[in-house]
């Protein structure tokens, strides 16, 4: 029950920060986007431009962007199932969604840029609290799959029944 009530909230989280959260204020230009999911639907758009041969590095970041945003909560349901025996995907994993992180970042800060001299500053705080949510969960990982120690606390926060 417990690691349900972490999953949804976590899932939540992600599903917001994705779907919801502008990571810069809106302005009434319909080129740039202003969500992960608006950036990532631009991606898919542009799918024959971005799977040619010179273009695959980062397509392959792009899916590891994607993969971060919802690393938060895949990384719950990981701690639920396999607890401290999956050292080495919790490593993997934790690397391939530390890779995405700024592959988002980057897409984030390409979606606003301009060609003029001087532009105003429209970032908001969600342009930096999606990565940083990204990066802990991605490190967390790497963390749980090199020590047992932090294994066994991440698994006792996420598994038992105690809160």
């Amino acid at each position: 029950m417990k690691t349900s009530i972490i999953f949804i909230t976590i899932l939540a989280i992600c599903a917001l920060l994705f779907f919801v959260a502008p990571h810069h204020r809106r302005r009434p230009d319909p080129f740039k986007t202003y969500t992960m999911a608006e950036l990532y639907r631009y991606l898919l758009k542009t799918m024959p431009e971005v799977l040619n041969r010179e273009n695959q590095v980062m397509f392959l970041l792009g899916l590891a962007g994607l993969f971060a945003s919802f690393y938060p909560a895949i990384l719950v349901l990981m701690l639920r199932w396999t607890g401290a025996i999956g050292g080495v995907w919790f490593v993997l994993l934790g690397l391939i969604a530390l890779a995405g992180v700024p592959a988002n970042f980057i897409g984030m800060i390409m979606s606003h840029m301009t060609l003029g001299f001087s532009s105003p500053r429209t970032e908001t705080v969600f342009f930096w609290i999606i990565p940083a949510f990204e990066a802990v969960f991605a490190l967390l990982s790497i963390a749980i799959g090199f020590s047992a120690y932090c294994s066994g606390i991440a698994t006792k926060l996420v598994v038992s029944t105690a809160f």
